[in-house]
Parts: C-alpha cells; sequence; structure tokens
C-alpha cells in the first residue's frame, strides 16, 4: 500500500518546506531543492513510522531549522494516498513538526 512515490509538506511552527519521497520494500529516498533524505519505514494497519536521514548538499539554500545534517522519526495515520503524523529529532529537542504525505503514483 505505503510503496510508491510521495509529496512530503513539512510545516515547523510556520517554517514550511516540501519534497517528494519513493517508499519501497522498507525504504524511502527523497529530498528537496537542498536536502536528501534516506532512511526506513514500517506500516502496520493504519500505523505509519519512519525513521530517516536528512542531509544538506546545496549550502545556498537555509534550512528550516538551521542545521545541515540531522535524523528525523516520523509516526503517523495512514488513510488512504494520505498520511499524517508528527516528526520529532534529537538534534531538534522539544521541536515537533507537522509532516503530510500524499501519495502521487504507484511504484
Amino acid at each position: 500500500m505505503i510503496s510508491g512515490l510521495w509529496i512530503a509538506q513539512i510545516d515547523a511552527h510556520g517554517n514550511k518546506a516540501g519534497g517528494v519521497a519513493v517508499f519501497v520494500n522498507g525504504k524511502v529516498l527523497g529530498g528537496d531543492s537542498a536536502f536528501i533524505w534516506s532512511g526506513t519505514f514500517q506500516e502496520s494497519g493504519d500505523s505509519f513510522k519512519a525513521a530517516v536521514h536528512v542531509k544538506q548538499y546545496d549550502q545556498t539554500v537555509q534550512s528550516i531549522f538551521g542545521i545541515a545534517e540531522y535524523d528525523m522519526h516520523i509516526d503517523g495515520k495512514i488513510q488512504g494516498d494520505r498520511i499524517t503524523g508528527t516528526g520529532t529529532s534529537p538534534s531538534l529537542g522539544p521541536t515537533k513538526l507537522t509532516v503530510t504525505l500524499i501519495k502521487r503514483a504507484d511504484v
């Protein structure tokens, strides 16, 4: 069900970012105009979990968090072709962000 091409919309207290991600065989790969994302995911029923490493490749684009590399943990709920959830990172302290994933194509 999760395998496919997804749009990612991220909101961190009004700071917004977005990108694309491919989910297939328990792995996620993606990014945006300045960062690459790589990691793993799990789904169970309507529950979604992902562990993603985020690394900046274009230093001319400012990070919404002000750091160039960090790990992100996402917990979400699957509702058809949409996943909504929250993201946390030890590097960001207590900051939580809202993550919305929208499926655009099957793999």
